[in-house]
């Protein structure tokens, strides 16, 4: 969780552009002994220029010796700074001290509310900032590097405080070792890569099922349609040889003269010939069924050749990484 620290000190307090409030300073900055930590003073004036001025330090000993820069009222601190929300004067700390166990503003203020807080109910207008304890403070008082909310939310939420705790966050993870950190890296990557190789060696299996599937309902539909073709040209026999045993039989009877004979003969011809001309487009559309399933087929079988290709490369890639 990011570090949200409590600023609840008021913030109308009167800015000294004086040194020769030391005096003050000096007592707010010790103004916490926290079980026999010892602070010594050495207030000096500060030019605002960080790399001139090494003596010009508020410093303090806790176990070993720590050096807070004290800048004047008017001095912003960097986006690598902390401002220390309760002192009089602006003092700068590094993000990389905050709640580190180490009192490095003088009063505990970066050292406190180190955990993440839960929001509370709260309404602020348009031209507002909600605070997360729900206090509204104008809008452009947010990431102004001052902490005008009493929790400090209007700071701790902007990229510069998020990039210099993830700077810290980095640079305590590299302590555990870079060799070590390096390794898992590694060894994370292998096993994503071969969870993603797994992955896509089920959806291809998947495939081909879904495929092999298609291809078994066509081969029945067209096996369907044979037998289908086949039973229609078996009735269509038995039908004309029992209109032809029905023709002779009124032949030999007699009872249909040649005019009439005739006029039946030519339906019956053209309607036979409408039927050849059925079963003919028939036998064309089941030839093309044919063609397209065996082009599938060759299809499939460039598809599987490719990926057989494609996986023996990724293997020798990785074998030849390695």
């Amino acid at each position: 969780s990011e570090y949200f620290i409590e600023a609840t000190r008021a913030h109308n307090v009167a800015k000294s552009n004086s040194i020769n409030n030391e005096r003050n300073i000096y007592e707010k900055a010790n103004g916490h002994n926290n079980g026999g930590y010892q602070h010594r003073s050495a207030i000096a004036e500060v030019s605002g220029n960080r790399n001139s001025h090494r003596g010009n330090y508020l410093e303090y000993s806790q176990t070993e010796e720590q050096t807070v820069e004290v800048a004047p009222p008017e001095k912003q601190c960097n986006d690598s700074e902390y401002r220390c929300p309760y002192l009089t004067q602006t003092v700068c700390v590094h993000y990389e001290k905050l709640c580190d166990g180490h009192d490095d503003c003088g009063d505990g203020s970066d050292e406190v509310k180190c955990e993440s807080e839960s929001r509370e109910e709260g309404i602020c207008t348009a031209d507002e900032y909600r605070c997360d304890n729900g206090q509204c403070i104008p809008i452009e008082q947010k990431c102004n590097r001052r902490y005008d909310c009493q929790d400090g939310t209007d700071e701790t939420i902007c990229e510069y405080f998020k990039a210099a705790m993830s700077r810290h966050y980095s640079n305590q993870e590299n302590e555990v070792g870079d060799e070590g950190n390096g390794r898992h890296a590694e060894n994370e990557r292998r096993r994503l890569e071969e969870e993603r190789r797994q992955a896509e060696e089920t959806r291809r299996r998947e495939e081909e099922t879904r495929r092999e599937e298609e291809e078994r309902r066509r081969e029945e539909e067209i096996r369907r349609r044979e037998e289908e073709v086949k039973r229609r040209k078996g009735e269509e026999r038995h039908r004309e040889d029992e209109e032809e045993r029905e023709e002779l039989e009124e032949i030999a009877r007699g009872e249909v003269d040649g005019e009439e004979e005739q006029r039946r003969r030519e339906e019956e011809e053209s309607r036979r010939e409408e039927e050849r001309r059925r079963e003919h487009a028939e036998r064309l559309a089941i030839e093309e069924e044919r063609r397209r399933k065996e082009e599938e087929r060759e299809r499939l079988e460039a598809i599987r050749q490719e990926h057989s290709r494609v996986s023996h490369f990724r293997i020798n890639f990785r074998r030849f990484r390695q």
